[in-house]
């Protein structure tokens, strides 16, 4: 099987992190000029040629002066050169001084050697010595100590690769001087330089090609080539160069593969503007000059084009006109018309309509003396009425521009109102042209599949987003190019913003590695399909967790073991072996070994279950092969040998604490594990163990020593494990069952004792009911047996959520019915099957198959969790239902989501390339492509963007540190409890597969507002819809109980009061409702509150120390970011004057130090506000000063008293309010140590002026259905003609900003209308306006009710009941039709049927024909809308003639009466049945 793999596009390297931070969206980053050559020989980085050529353009600084003295920098002219001059004036022969290039760090990738010139001007006694640090904080020797310098010029070369260590991607130099005669000297230094030197031979480059030479600018571009080098020396970059002067990193296809002689692929692959570009490829690898290929061209076209469309275009598709009414007359125009014609009408209500896909149109006509009022819309919206009076006839005028649309179908539509102005003489509006700004690319954003790929037995699922409306829904699946199955995509709607069609292609039975799915001329990534398609991910799994562990990786995991290959940078030796030091105590534990619990290097004692979870994959199969596999040939099974290494570092806390259970935190940046401590014991960098009892942690590794145990036990009986290990597997059971017994002994005594870390849900008592079943599959002991019973049968369904460490229920129970008693076993299978009911409810409140419950972590280790518990269901009480929701799961993960992701390392085209671990060391390196670990499944999207709080929802990005270097683990984090759930799932999947039919789905009870992403504010009216009837439907907002819902005519309705709740606060709602059979369904959403308009009365808090306001919520803290030259300085949250504060202390090198502060590097939006406050305090430092960058005047000097320092915001023109981001710093003028509180951070508005008025508010109806247009309009009016912040319509507490209604006036003082037209779901609801100038407060109009809405209906048309023509005759020998029959005699040319059908306003309307098709292949009809042929329709073989599909078209209709017809014409094929159309 070929796994596909992720082409990327790496950045190239800025060498500001501050523009790093603003450009980091940006792709690619583009030079000044033509691309610089790679490392070479002959390209030496000029690192400081002291005249301003180097990438340090700076001075440098006398950092340090060792045993007293002084030293200077300065740039001067000697010997007809610009150099740089060192001096020192040491106290003595033994100082020593020493200089930096400020913070500087050089990227000197590709290069060998420090090259440098140098000349002693005649100080004999002066030496001087370089080195060089990185990163990491190592330092090193480059010059070997202190060295005397000729005092001619004279080059010297110091060779880098002496220090195999160092990290090259980030050089710090220092040079120290050192004076042996104890007197005055100077060196001086030109040229810096990193060099390489030729050796071996060159590289070459073949295999070179684009996957296609031309397209649009939807269409992604592949570009492949391969790297051969002779000595097998690695590339610095594979790179391909468009248009000289974008660089685009390649991307290892095999990262496995480090043999480069007999070449090695490259790919990338992107997306283009539109234009003409070149292309080529090139490469080095440092020892010699790089490498380039021939450029090469490709036309890229645009998807917009920019139309004119005549008056006398008419027709029924897009981009024509359409008439209606009596009074229309098209006649000539005079000179100066367009074209010379033009349509004009003076009836009242006569409209044209001109229906197209784009982004913008403006429409054309002419204005006289006899022009009336036309009222102009688009898509049904609020009317703007445009005068075409004028006193002379003026042709060709401008009337109307819309805003900027959406790419997709919209319809602007002239209506005559029969009023005109008192100088007209007549109501006439002529019609002349449109032009529009055409969108001509797909609609389809993406077509989303499991990248993971399908086994050929199992429920297939796939899912496609577009911006809007598909005309045509068919696709095909294909086996490289060969169609190979084809159907009908069903219309979900909308999720998220974006058109949904979903895909079930399971019929599909057919293998291979190459197959894709094409609808609309788009194709989606390549997937394969095997026979047992998650067999193949086993050896990922295990790699995972053999790559998590503390001890030496490149044993863990030998060469080859998963087919899919880690990144190289990852291995590690072994790391932590002095593991750990009791600091109370004094005393040094064995604690070494484990996993790390994820990329942060801890051990966390309440994650102890996992290796529960990995023998019980082995012990639930193990008589199956497919687990019982050995990859690294040791003789015990691999999942065995996991459970094995865990459980060994568990027996070690039994055997010295007695079963007490304790976490170990390692502190370090991102560097690798081995060089965070010495590995010795006894030593002071020697981790420590929390000093907290982690009581649940004993329960936990309790039930996981004895699964282990178990599962040796299973495997030793079934032959599973070598002859030669026998022994020493039956040995390490026991003291696996004897530490099991230990740990819930303790657990048992300390059971009302702290849980620590990572808490479970129903406290201790869930963990010891895990231990006791697990203890009592091991021993037989009836002890645990009624324990378990007893703590089992009080349980309701609200104790259960899903396996993880919050909840090890659901696995327990499943693990204890086959040996419960009968009432225990009714019990749990009625608590397993509620569990069931929640998850598959749930499931289904999206197209793609994910639970909302989205939050501030990712989604996918809770959904993860619930499939893990879904397969163990199934595998007790076999459900289709269940199995295809779990499945529909797992392809979220692998690909099936609108972000067209695969979230598990390695596996799939598009997978996560940024996980967040320390061990990847280039983690804050823009030019960083990333790390594989195989089997590493991110956390995923959460609610908002971690930087953005009014982001859209749900959010992610698959972003690297250096964007996100405070919130990236909450979304791209992997861990071993986030994984364990997905490792269960592909262990059990292995041994089984899922139905695609069978079961019974639940009936569907959807949130129909707020929707998933809403802003609300005060009183939130929640609204549910279910499609069939329920009884004992409630809500619950996340953190309360379920309340029963207000019923009414069908629909469910509850208040939420956000009123109480802080800005941005995000909220989940449930919503549950019972069957008749007594089965709960479920449905969620989640919205976010809103701040509060930026008015006088409603300051926006930024920080208030005290763990409140936009920033202070996050309880990061503020960081001491940079201290310049030299001291350092602290951060703290403390109390003083009974207030929480931060204090921001500094403690100096000297008067010249300054300390910076941030809050991390986070931005806060104050549009709409003035001022930025800071209540400050100086507690008692006269000498300390602060300057706030940006709005202090300098540096200024605090009092020391409580004083609110207000700044305007409008006083920095170049300020962007919607990304402001806070620094501050501070000086000690007597260089002693100083400090500043600071109490809140806010921003504010004063009260000026008269406040705005509201007036004319009105909806355009007090009642309708779902497909009614409801438009609200209300009028603005300001005295001082103050511009609104923001006009907004608060319906049912969800927050819509309105539209101006003319974009051209910018008179407020005289009134100017705002306007929102929208659907809403059945139900009565009610609305409010609101405004702020700013200046004054917010003003809101009454609270109205209304309207009210009924549920909307689809209208079928049977077929029998329609015109037919050309022998096509009511039949009814087939059974399953509606209705009285079907049409049949669709056997020649001019057979038609002919529906009468009405809509009730014009526009896009979908259609669905319900049709039989057996012949073998699909057939073809064509469709007439009003007579005129619109397309030609595909119809699928479905089957037989007793089964029916149907096929959705969308088609353009008249408000009112319409014929729609489906005919066999030349060249269709026919022979189908029609049953009836649906027209929504």
């Amino acid at each position: 099987m070929s796994k596909m793999l992720k082409f990327v596009n790496v950045y190239k390297r800025i060498l500001s992190l501050y523009l790093v931070l603003l450009l980091v969206c940006m792709s690619p980053m583009s030079a000044f000029a033509a691309v610089p050559a790679l490392p070479g020989p002959s390209n030496p980085l000029n690192y400081d040629d002291f005249a301003g050529g180097g990438t340090f353009k700076s001075v440098w600084a006398n950092w340090y002066n060792q045993s007293g003295g002084t030293g200077t920098f300065a740039k001067t002219t000697i010997d007809s050169r610009t150099v740089g001059k060192f001096t020192q004036t040491p106290a003595s022969s033994s100082s020593w001084a020493k200089f930096e290039p400020q913070h500087d760090n050089g990227n000197f990738v590709g290069y060998r050697y420090v090259t440098l010139e140098m000349k002693n001007p005649g100080y004999a006694n002066s030496r001087i010595r370089f080195e060089i640090s990185d990163d990491t904080g190592k330092t090193y020797d480059l010059s070997s100590g202190f060295i005397a310098v000729p005092t001619d010029w004279t080059t010297f070369s110091f060779d880098m690769n002496k220090f195999p260590k160092l990290n090259k991607k980030s050089v710090h130099i220092a040079i120290w001087l050192s004076q042996t005669s104890g007197q005055y000297g100077e060196m001086l230094l030109d040229n810096i330089r990193a060099t390489s030197v030729q050796s071996g031979t060159a590289p070459t480059i073949t295999g070179t090609s684009v996957n296609i030479s031309s397209g649009d600018e939807n269409t992604r571009f592949t570009f492949k080539a391969t790297y051969t080098e002779v000595d097998n020396e690695k590339p610095l970059a594979m790179q391909v160069i468009v248009d000289d002067k974008d660089i685009y990193e390649m991307d290892e296809v095999d990262r496995g593969d480090l043999t480069y002689t007999d070449g090695k692929a490259y790919s990338f692959s992107t997306k283009l503007a539109a234009g003409n570009h070149t292309y080529y490829f090139r490469t080095g690898e440092g020892t010699s000059d790089q490498v380039t290929t021939a450029s090469q061209s490709i036309a890229v076209g645009s998807v917009t084009q920019t139309v004119d469309v005549n008056d006398n275009v008419v027709g029924s598709v897009y981009n024509q006109f359409q008439y209606a009414g009596n009074g229309w007359i098209y006649d000539t125009a005079p000179a100066g018309s367009y074209q010379l014609d033009n349509h004009y009408s003076s009836n009242a209500n006569d409209t044209a309509s001109f229906p197209f896909i784009g982004t913008l149109v403006n429409v054309y006509g002419a204005k006289d003396p006899a022009g009336g009022i036309a009222a102009i819309s688009i898509d049904g919206g609020t009317e703007l009425n445009v005068d075409t009076y004028a006193s002379s006839r003026q042709d060709n005028v401008l009337l109307y521009t819309s805003p900027q649309l959406s790419k997709g179908i919209h319809t602007v539509k002239v209506r005559v109102t029969g009023q005109k102005q008192a100088s007209s003489t007549g109501t006439r509006i002529s019609v002349d042209r449109v032009r529009a700004t055409l969108y001509v690319g797909s609609l389809i954003d993406s077509i989303n599949v499991s990248q993971g790929g399908y086994s050929s037995g199992d429920y297939k699922y796939a899912t496609v987003t577009a911006t809007d409306s598909l005309s045509d829904t068919t696709y095909q699946v294909l086996d490289g190019a060969n169609v190979v199955a084809s159907g009908i995509m069903k219309d979900e709607g909308k999720t998220w913003g974006k058109r949904v069609y979903a895909i079930d292609f399971s019929s599909l039975a057919q293998t291979g590695t190459n197959f894709t799915i094409r609808t609309n001329g788009v194709s989606s990534y390549a997937f394969p399909i095997q026979a047992n398609m998650w067999n193949s991910y086993k050896d990922e799994m295990t790699a995972f967790y053999r790559l998590q562990r503390t001890n030496d990786t490149t044993k863990a995991y030998p060469a080859g073991y998963s087919d899919i290959a880690p990144s190289t940078k990852i291995f590690h030796p072994d790391s932590f072996l002095d593991d750990a030091y009791n600091y109370d105590t004094g005393v040094h534990y064995d604690l070494s070994g484990g996993w790390f619990d994820a990329g942060d290097y801890g051990k966390y004692g309440g994650n102890q279950w996992v290796q529960g979870e990995i023998a019980l994959s082995y012990a639930r199969h193990a008589n199956s092969a497919l687990v019982n596999y050995d990859n690294d040939a040791n003789g015990i099974p691999d999942l065995i040998d996991e459970a094995k290494y865990g459980s060994e570092n568990l027996i070690k806390f039994a055997n010295q604490f007695g079963g007490a259970m304790y976490s170990i935190k390692h502190t370090a940046g991102f560097v690798h594990p081995e060089k965070v401590t010495d590995n010795i014991v006894g030593t002071q960098d020697d981790p420590y163990f929390l000093p907290i009892v982690q009581v649940g942690g004993s329960g936990k590794a309790a039930g996981s020593l004895a699964a282990t145990a178990r599962a040796i036990n299973l495997a030793l009986a079934g032959s599973k494990i070598a002859a030669a290990k026998i022994a020493e597997m039956q040995a390490f059971a026991t003291a696996c069952s004897n530490a099991a017994v230990t740990f819930y002994n303790y657990t048992v005594a300390n059971q009302y004792g702290s849980q620590g870390s990572y808490e479970t849900i129903g406290g201790i008592p869930n963990t010891l009911l895990w231990a006791e079943v697990e203890l009592y599959l091991l021993t037989n002991d009836a002890a645990y047996k009624n324990s378990a019973q007893s703590r089992i049968a009080p349980l309701t369904e609200n104790d259960i959520k899903s396996t993880n460490y919050w909840d090890l229920r659901p696995m327990t129970l499943a693990e204890f019915y086959p040996v419960a008693d009968a009432a225990t076993q009714v019990q749990i299978q009625s608590l397993l099957k509620k569990q069931m009911e929640y998850f598959v409810s749930s499931m289904d409140d999206t197209p793609y198959g994910v639970l909302n419950e989205f939050s501030n972590f990712g989604v996918n280790e809770p959904l993860a969790s619930y499939i893990g518990d879904a397969i163990r269901y199934n595998e007790l009480f076999p459900d289709p239902a269940v199995m295809r929701a779990a499945l529909k799961g797992m392809y979220w993960i692998f690909g099936n989501n609108p972000w067209n992701m695969s979230w598990v390392s390695g596996i799939g085209t598009d997978y996560v390339d940024f996980l967040h671990t320390h061990l990847d060391e280039d983690s804050y390196d823009l030019n960083n492509k990333g790390v594989v670990i195989p089997g590493a499944m991110a956390s995923g999207p959460n609610m908002k963007d971690t930087k953005d709080p009014a982001s859209v929802s749900p959010w992610y990005m698959d972003r690297g540190l250096y964007a996100d270097d405070m919130n990236q683990w909450r979304y791209n984090e992997f861990s071993i409890s986030i994984v364990a759930g997905l490792f269960y799932s592909i262990m059990a999947l292995s041994d089984t597969h899922g139905a695609s039919i069978g079961g019974t789905e639940p009936i569907k009870l959807p949130i129909t507002s707020p929707q998933t992403g809403d802003f609300v504010t005060g009183d939130v009216t929640i609204f549910a819809q279910p499609t069939a009837a329920l009884s004992a439907v409630e809500s619950n907002v996340a953190g309360s109980v379920y309340a029963p819902m207000t019923v009414t005519n069908g629909i469910y309705s509850d208040i939420y009061h956000a009123s109480g709740d802080a800005p941005f606060t995000n909220k989940r709602i449930y919503v549950r409702g019972t069957d008749a059979l007594g089965n709960f369904t479920y449905s969620a959403a989640h919205f976010t509150v809103a701040a509060p308009l930026p008015d006088p009365a409603h300051p926006l808090l930024y920080d208030d120390f005290g763990g409140n306001g936009t920033w202070g919520k996050s309880k990061q803290g503020w960081v001491n970011w940079y201290n310049q030259n030299g001291g350092t300085a602290e951060y703290k949250e403390i109390t003083a004057d009974g207030r929480t504060v931060g204090r921001f202390a500094h403690t100096p090198a000297s008067a010249a130090s300054q300390a910076k502060f941030e809050p991390w590097k986070d931005t806060v939006d104050l549009s709409g506000y003035k001022y930025i406050n800071f209540v400050v305090k100086n507690s008692g430092y006269p000498n300390s000063q602060v300057n706030i960058t940006g709005f202090s005047p300098g540096w200024i000097t605090v009092p020391n008293t409580w004083t609110t320092l207000s700044y305007d915001l409008d006083q920095n023109t170049k300020l962007d309010k919607k990304a402001v981001h806070l620094e501050l710093f501070l000086k000690q003028t007597t260089g002693v140590y100083g400090e500043l509180l600071i109490d809140e951070i806010y921003a504010s508005n004063q009260v000026s002026g008269t406040a705005p008025t509201i007036t004319g508010a009105s909806l355009n109806a007090a009642a309708g259905n779902e497909a009614t247009l409801f438009t609200f309009q209300a009028t603005y009016t300001d005295a001082e003609n103050q511009k609104p912040f923001r006009m907004q319509l608060i319906i049912d507490g969800v927050i819509k900003d309105m539209q101006e209604l003319n974009v051209n006036d910018t008179t407020y003082t005289d009134g100017k209308t705002y306007t929102f037209t929208t659907k809403l779901p059945a139900g009565t609801h009610s609305y409010y306006f609101r405004t702020t100038d700013t200046t004054t407060n917010v003003v809101s109009t009454a609270l109205q009710t209304g309207p009210t809405v009924q549920p909307g209906t689809n209208t079928k048309y049977e077929a029998e009941n329609a015109v037919l023509s050309g022998g096509a005759a009511v039949k009814s020998n087939h059974t399953g039709y509606s209705g009285s029959g079907f049409v049949a005699g669709y056997g020649a040319v001019g057979a038609g049927t002919t529906f009468t059908v009405n809509a009730n306003e014009s526009g896009n309307h979908e259609v669905t024909l319900r049709f039989a098709n057996s012949n073998p292949t699909a057939r073809t009809l064509s469709i007439y809308v009003n007579g005129i042929k619109i397309k030609q329709t595909s119809l699928p073989n479905i089957g037989n003639w007793e089964t029916w599909g149907n096929k959705t078209e969308v088609l353009l209709l008249n408000a009112g009466t319409n014929t729609i017809a489906y005919q066999f014409d030349s060249g269709d094929s026919g022979s189908v049945n029609l049953d009836y159309v649906i027209v929504n």
